[in-house]
């Protein structure tokens, strides 16, 4: 299961940027634990820094745009360059399992 919620921006650490509302946060902290929440942004609006973030802030898992899914994933010591530049939490995710 999955969760798709629109954002004006998403932050590398996966902290939605909304309308100031706080439903959607409210929403979010009440899902599931193993339903995704996937954030629903253009390409420019994934991974921009400086997005604020209060504590009760819900954390996306994904993102959907128009070049395709992404996951957020922990850096790992050691690993290859950022695949977005500026990014190195978010990754190319084929939800379908194709390589």
């Amino acid at each position: 299961a999955a969760v798709l919620v629109p954002a004006l921006a998403l932050s590398s650490a996966g902290i939605r940027l909304g309308q100031g509302g706080g439903y959607y946060d409210g929403f979010l902290s009440s899902r599931p634990r193993e339903a995704l929440s996937v954030a629903v942004v253009f390409d420019d609006e994934l991974a921009v820094s400086d997005i604020p973030a209060d504590p009760w802030d819900a954390r996306l898992d994904m993102a959907l745009t128009p070049a395709g899914w992404w996951r957020l994933t922990p850096p790992q010591a050691g690993s290859a360059p950022a695949v977005r530049p500026g990014c190195p939490r978010w990754e190319p995710f084929d939800p379908a399992g194709r390589a």
